[in-house]
């Protein structure tokens, strides 16, 4: 009789540590307050898309859908080269996933782009080989069989634009060089596609790529919402100093 009370006992307290555990488990995702994401880094190219998932129902957002944007239901997609946030957002706070979208492509090197800044600072951070200092240009030898010649214009001795010239036989390859990098908003009358490096109402800058005599031309300039549109007259100038 002894034993068998135990043993009863013994039972008792078992199914108590069970059910205990069950309702703890049952309860963690809920009432410790911790949100918790399938992974806290992503890394991707542009278009290619992953799926993240939370331990509850949540809502996505994305800090820069211009970098990667999210579904509902937690499907990262890879926009533009670059880093942002993903956000998943509950009742129990706030769970962040870190978002790199790689650059498949490596055409060429992208000249300076800090405009406004003069001269030798822009001979101080680029890296290929002189071809010419003359008044307010610059330019520079390619620095493989891609790149033909590369281009920086001045005003009053700061930076205002720079360009590139580029092999015809690297066509495909250069717009896919862009298109990973920037957002396509269309062309002008003269056939020049027109690339900006943010979404409609953020970008800085504006990019033109058309097809010259026996090259292709890339030319970076300062752009926003609020900007004057790439001239005519920069594109020109650009064209004859790139022209081989």
């Amino acid at each position: 009789q002894i034993n068998q009370l135990i043993k009863i006992t013994i039972m008792k307290k078992i199914l108590f540590l069970m059910t205990a555990v069950l309702v703890i488990a049952g309860c963690s995702k809920s009432e410790d307050g911790k949100l918790t994401l399938s992974t806290n880094q992503v890394s991707l190219y542009s278009g290619d898309t992953k799926q993240v998932t939370v331990n509850d129902n949540a809502t996505w957002s994305s800090k820069s859908e211009f970098v990667a944007e999210v579904s509902e239901d937690g499907i990262i997609k890879g926009n533009h080269v670059g880093k942002t946030i993903i956000t998943a957002t509950s009742d129990n706070g706030e769970a962040l996933c870190e978002v790199v979208v790689n650059a498949k492509y490596s055409t060429y090197t992208e000249p300076v782009l800090e405009f406004g800044v003069d001269k030798a600072t822009v001979k101080a951070k680029e890296k290929r080989t002189i071809w010419e200092d003359n008044g307010n240009v610059i330019s520079y030898k390619g620095e493989n069989s891609a790149v033909k010649k590369v281009a920086y214009l001045f005003e009053d001795g700061k930076l205002t634009s720079s360009a590139l010239s580029l092999s015809y036989s690297y066509t495909e390859e250069i717009a896919k060089f862009l298109s990973e990098r920037y957002q396509v908003v269309g062309k002008t009358d003269d056939d020049t596609f027109l690339f900006i490096n943010n979404d409609l109402d953020k970008y800085s800058m504006g990019i033109g790529l058309s097809v010259e005599s026996g090259f292709i031309m890339v030319m970076y300039i300062p752009q926003s919402p609020k900007s004057r549109s790439i001239q005519a007259a920069d594109l020109q100038e650009l064209k004859s100093i790139l022209g081989i």
